[in-house]
């Protein structure tokens, strides 16, 4: 079946014709700019499978989809442990040797400024007064101090790997 294919007037993509409400604008730029239903996108090979379309967009329809796409949902356990797995996997025989040290069962721990919206962020390491945790608003990890168990003291907004952030607490011990 031959499809004709048009060119979006907005992002300047290819799209199938048939796929949009609209003579000259892919599903995706009719969509954000007008309100069309979206094509379910399904890409394969840079292009979507359905529509045709090649995933990029105008600064324009850019700043519209962030305005109504959900900016942040917190991090689930199992993309935690994903990154963590990913943490671990470059970590050198040093730093897993801290890791295995100071390593806990992930939990939600509370935060006054930033963790109430997510219930919590999530510790994955103690060591003495000092926390290793996950900041999945900014996406990384952080070392944070705490005075009681179950409360991040400290807000921090590193966008760290584990790894990194293992070598940050091996240095801040190295001063101490």
């Amino acid at each position: 079946m031959n499809r004709k294919i048009n060119i979006c007037n907005e992002c300047e993509s290819k799209y199938f014709a048939d796929t949009s409400k609209m003579m000259q604008l892919c599903p995706d730029c009719s969509h954000f700019l007008y309100g069309y239903p979206n094509c379910v996108h399904e890409f394969k090979n840079e292009r979507c499978t359905n529509c045709y379309w090649n995933g990029k967009s105008s600064v324009y329809v850019n700043i519209l989809r962030e305005k109504t796409t959900d900016k942040w949902t917190p991090i689930s356990i199992s993309e935690l442990q994903k990154l963590i797995e990913l943490g671990v996997s470059k970590m050198t025989s040093e730093q897993l040797k801290i890791w295995s040290d100071i390593l806990v069962k992930p939990k939600k721990w509370q935060e006054k400024d930033y963790g109430k919206e997510g219930g919590g962020f999530w510790v994955v390491a103690i060591d003495r007064e000092e926390t290793i945790w996950y900041n999945d608003i900014e996406e990384g990890f952080n070392i944070s101090k705490f005075s009681t168990v179950g409360e991040i003291d400290e807000y921090w907004d590193e966008q760290d790997e584990l790894q990194w952030t293992i070598n940050k607490l091996k240095r801040h011990h190295n001063k101490v």
